[in-house]
């Protein structure tokens, strides 16, 4: 079964099964990648996720996708501007919504109707370590990618992951938001 992404990772991957995990309060549909899971929206659909080759995590998505990765070691994980650090987020995330905003297309304010719920998820996902799952995963299933600008809500996370020694590749001209230059990035990556 084919899984659908953005028509430039679509001719280089026809045969690999990509799921997209998005940010919080957000939609993998919005950046292109129609299969991906509705995690602020509906239930998760497990075999769909068990049956993919790579997991990509945006933003606090990148927890659940170390999550599953956990559940199925076979799994290659993406992880983009993944939040791992806890502390001063609150603070983080005010900045970041001032200095970079965020997108809201038509198909993403329907997703704001389930904050409620979005926020229970969001406490829950932040209760994974994923510093301790990155650093015992083999590196030639895992790819991060930082956005160089993302200072602010990514900052601390940049420099936890720097520490640790784990490789970041980091994107010149991208911030937090999902940004085309990722796309390019993961292309070249699952190629």
């Amino acid at each position: 079964m084919f899984l659908s992404v953005p028509a430039i990772i679509v001719n280089m991957t026809e045969k690999k099964k990509i799921i997209f995990i998005p940010g919080w309060l957000d939609s993998g549909e919005i950046h292109g990648y129609e299969n991906s899971l509705a995690i602020w929206e509906k239930p998760i659909d497990f075999q769909q996720v068990m049956e993919a080759d790579y997991l990509i995590g945006h933003s606090i998505g990148a927890a659940l996708a170390l999550h599953y990765r956990e559940i199925n070691p076979d799994l290659s994980i993406i992880l983009v501007n993944p939040l791992i650090s806890k502390r001063g987020l609150s603070r983080r995330w005010l900045e970041f919504i001032i200095r970079e905003g965020t997108h809201l297309p038509r198909r993403r304010l329907k997703i704001l109707f389930h904050i409620p719920s979005g926020v229970a998820k969001l406490i829950r996902l932040f209760r994974i370590d994923q510093l301790a799952i990155i650093k015992k995963m083999p590196k030639e299933r895992l790819l991060i990618i930082r956005g160089k600008n993302d200072r602010h809500l990514g900052g601390e996370d940049g420099r936890l992951l720097h520490q640790a020694g784990i490789p970041v590749l980091e994107i010149a001209g991208v911030g937090h938001n999902w940004h085309k230059r990722i796309d390019a990035v993961i292309t070249s990556y699952i190629k």
